[in-house]
């Protein structure tokens, strides 16, 4: 079955603030790109716990919700890569409008409507 025709629903935990795991299968969120694990940032010559950030605000948008992944590829590193929502939420479009993910260049113009609330 091809990666597009995929649809996986359930509950979620958070690898990083990009990634969530659903019984065993990787998911990375389509669209967006998150800091991984051990990444610090810069705010304002600040140095932060970005990664820890932008985990803890993917648990939070989580918040023991089911989750419906529809994948649309797979990643080099072999995880489906999918939108991922929430009844409340699309995961990587909320990532993005909580200022803690970029979008891609390949991303819906729902993204850039995020970013710009982030940015705002």
């Amino acid at each position: 079955m091809p990666a597009s025709a995929q649809v996986i629903v359930g509950n979620a935990t958070v690898i990083d603030g990009d990634t969530i795991d659903m019984n065993g299968t990787h998911i990375r969120l389509a669209h967006i790109d998150a800091p991984e694990a051990q990444q610090t940032c810069n705010r304002e010559g600040v140095e932060w716990a970005c990664d820890a950030a932008a985990t803890e605000a993917l648990s939070s948008v989580l918040d023991g919700q089911s989750v419906s992944c529809s994948s649309i590829d797979t990643d080099i590193h072999g995880r489906q890569v999918a939108h991922c929502q929430t009844p409340v939420f699309a995961l990587g479009r909320e990532m993005v409008r909580r200022g803690l993910a970029i979008t891609l260049d390949n991303a819906p113009y729902e993204y850039g409507e995020a970013a710009k609330i982030a940015h705002a």
